[in-house]
C-alpha cells in the first residue's frame, strides 16, 4: 500500500508540474499498428493486419495471434498488468441447457496474458436461442471492451443482428460473462445496454436504451449495486425518445466522459440520427452532473473517449461521424457494433479543466510532418495513442508530454 500511495504521489508531480505550462509533445511512430489503448508502462494495444498486437517500448511489436481455428483478432482493451482484451474468431464450444454444443466459426471476447496466451471467452444461451444460428456472424457476438488492474472485463454481447444488446462483466473463464441489469423505472418496453469501460474498482460505464441498435440511449454508470442513468445535455429529464448520450470512460475517481445530443431529435429515434443532434463531449461528475465541453473552433461535433486518473480527456472534434470497423478490420461485412458506437471525423483533442479543448496537432512541432487524425486512448503520464497520416501512410502514434 505504501508503495502504491508513494507512486502516485510521484506520479502526480510528473503530471501537475508541467501542466503549469502550455503543454506540447514529442511524438513516437507506432509504424501500422492502429492503437486502442495505453498503459501506465507505455504499453499500446492495437490491431495491425487482422492480428492484436501488443507493443511495448524498447521492443518490437509483438503478434498476440489468433484463437485455434480462427483467421483474425482485435485489441480493445489493455490493463496495467500487460492483459490485453478485444475480440476474434473462430470455433467456440458453448455450454447450452442440454449439454455443450460448438459454434464452427462465431466471434468472442478474448483475454490475452504472457503466460495464457490468447483465450477466448466464450458464448452463452439466452433464453432458447441458439447463438450459433445465423450467417455472417449475425446472430451473436459479444465483444471485451477494457480490463481492470484485477483482470475484470467490461464487454457488450450483440444478439440476434443486433437486435437485442446487453453489457456484460466478465472475471474468469470459471465464471463467465454476467449480463448487466438496466436500471428500473426507465420505462423501455425493451431494455438494453452496452458498456464500454471499467476501473480499478469494478465501477462499469456504457449506456441503456430501447430498441434496434439503441436507437434509444442514455448514458449510463454502474456503482456496483447503484445504477444511474446520466441523463443528457438536453437535461436530467430529457426524453428518450429524442435525446441520446453514451459514456465512454471513467477513471478511478469517478470522473466519466462521453458524448450526448445537444438538441432534440428530428424523429423518435435519437441515436440513429445522433448526427442532426449535434452531440457534444460531456465531462460528469457527481457534484456537477455532466458538463458540456463543446468543440474545437468552427466544428460542430464532438466525442470523448477516454480520461485518465488526473481527469485530462481525450477525443475528438469534427463535422460528421462515422460508424468505425474493428480498428481497421471488418469480419464477414460486420462492424462494430451499432449507433452506440458513433465516432466524431475531425480532429482529436486533449481537454483540461485548465486549458479547456486543444487541438492535439496544435501541440506537436511544426516540422513533426504529421496530421493526427483519432486519439483512442491516455494513461496516467498525460502519454497520448491513437492514428494519424505521417509521410502519407496511415500510422499509429505514441505522444509523450515533453517537459
Amino acid at each position: 500500500m505504501k508503495r502504491t500511495l508513494l507512486f502516485v504521489y510521484v506520479l502526480s508531480l510528473f503530471v501537475l508540474i508541467p501542466a503549469a505550462n502550455s503543454q506540447t509533445y514529442s511524438i513516437l511512430d507506432l509504424g501500422p499498428l492502429q492503437p486502442a489503448a495505453i498503459n501506465s508502462w507505455a504499453q499500446v494495444a492495437g490491431t495491425m493486419n487482422g492480428e492484436a498486437y501488443l507493443w511495448s517500448p524498447g521492443r518490437h511489436a509483438q503478434s498476440l495471434g489468433i484463437l485455434p481455428g480462427g483467421t483474425a483478432s482485435s485489441a480493445l482493451g489493455l490493463n496495467d498488468r500487460g492483459v490485453v482484451v478485444g475480440i476474434a474468431d473462430g470455433p467456440v464450444t458453448v455450454n447450452g441447457p442440454d449439454g455443450p454444443f460448438t459454434c464452427t466459426d462465431a466471434l468472442q471476447g478474448f483475454e490475452w496474458t504472457s503466460s495464457a496466451g490468447l483465450q477466448g471467452m466464450g458464448l452463452m444461451v439466452l433464453g432458447d436461442t441458439n447463438p450459433c444460428e445465423g450467417t455472417d456472424f449475425t446472430n451473436m457476438y459479444p465483444s471485451a471492451n477494457a480490463v481492470n488492474d484485477l483482470n475484470q472485463v467490461a464487454g457488450t454481447i450483440n444478439w440476434s443482428g443486433f437486435t437485442y444488446v446487453y453489457g456484460f462483466n466478465w472475471k474468469n473463464p470459471t465464471d463467465g460473462m454476467v449480463v448487466l441489469p438496466s436500471p428500473t423505472g426507465l420505462d423501455l418496453f425493451y431494455p438494453l445496454t452496452v458498456t464500454n469501460a471499467i476501473n480499478n474498482r469494478n465501477q462499469m460505464v456504457g449506456a441503456a436504451g430501447c430498441c434496434i441498435d439503441l436507437d434509444h440511449g442514455h448514458a449510463l454508470y454502474w456503482n456496483h449495486q447503484v445504477i444511474s442513468d446520466l441523463g443528457t445535455l438536453g437535461g436530467p429529464d430529457s426524453d428518450f425518445e429524442y435525446y441520446c448520450s453514451n459514456a465512454r470512460g471513467i477513471n478511478d475517481v469517478d470522473q466519466i466522459v462521453g458524448w450526448s445530443t445537444t438538441v432534440a431529435g428530428l424523429s423518435d429515434f435519437a441515436c440513429t440520427y445522433a448526427s442532426s443532434g449535434s452531440p457534444h463531449a460531456f465531462f460528469w461528475t457527481h457534484s456537477h452532473g455532466m458538463q458540456d465541453l463543446g468543440t474545437l473552433p468552427g466544428d460542430t461535433m464532438s466525442m470523448a473517449y477516454a480520461i485518465n486518473f488526473f481527469g485530462q480527456v481525450i477525443g475528438t472534434s469534427g463535422s460528421s461521424t462515422m460508424e468505425p470497423e474493428f480498428n481497421g478490420t471488418q469480419y464477414n461485412g460486420v462492424e462494430y457494433g451499432g449507433v452506440m458506437s458513433l465516432e466524431v471525423v475531425g480532429h482529436p483533442f486533449l481537454w483540461t479543466q485548465r486549458d479547456g479543448m486543444k487541438d492535439l496537432n496544435t501541440l506537436l512541432p511544426s516540422t513533426s510532418g504529421w496530421v493526427l487524425n483519432t486519439a483512442t486512448g491516455i494513461n496516467a503520464w498525460g502519454q497520448i495513442v491513437g492514428s494519424g497520416v505521417h509521410n502519407g501512410e496511415t500510422h499509429g502514434f505514441l505522444l509523450t508530454p515533453r517537459l
